[in-house]
């Protein structure tokens, strides 16, 4: 049993080695082999639905994104990524519900002037200008 974490450990941090050098087909193979051995394995969930974003695999990134928010539904980086895929879906009142859920859980996520600005043209787009400058103004 703990080798078999070592194990995933090792490949998790291989995988996301790839990942961060833009290995995606490489860093996919990796994932998917860890889903094998541990199917709800939050991180190779969240980072598998951040590679089918990446790819334009939308759908498939929110299935992922969502099974990974199951297991840790205070993860700041899955409802990041959530937000964009819906957002790349055109789904703009679950994007906009999932970046809100990014400022409840860390307000000083790394991401949170990106955060702010699509707030700002989800407002800008709905006609609440003062809330969208409200936003803008909170991304600069």
């Amino acid at each position: 049993m703990v080798e078999d974490k070592l194990i995933i450990n090792q490949l998790l941090n291989l995988a996301a080695k790839k990942h961060n050098e833009g290995e995606l087909d490489s860093a996919e193979i990796l994932y998917k082999e860890i889903l094998e051995k541990e199917p709800d394995n939050f991180n190779a969930l969240n980072l598998l639905g951040a590679i089918d974003y990446q790819l334009g695999r939308y759908e498939e990134a929110v299935k992922k994104i969502t099974k990974a928010i199951r297991i840790n539904s205070g993860s700041a980086i899955c409802h990041y990524n959530l937000a964009m895929s819906y957002d790349a879906l055109n789904n703009e009142e679950k994007a906009v519900k999932n970046f809100k859920k990014v400022l409840e859980i860390n307000p000083l996520y790394k991401n949170t002037h990106f955060v702010y600005y699509n707030l700002g043209i989800y407002f800008k787009n709905k006609g609440e200008f003062g809330k969208a400058l409200e936003y803008y103004d909170k991304a600069i």
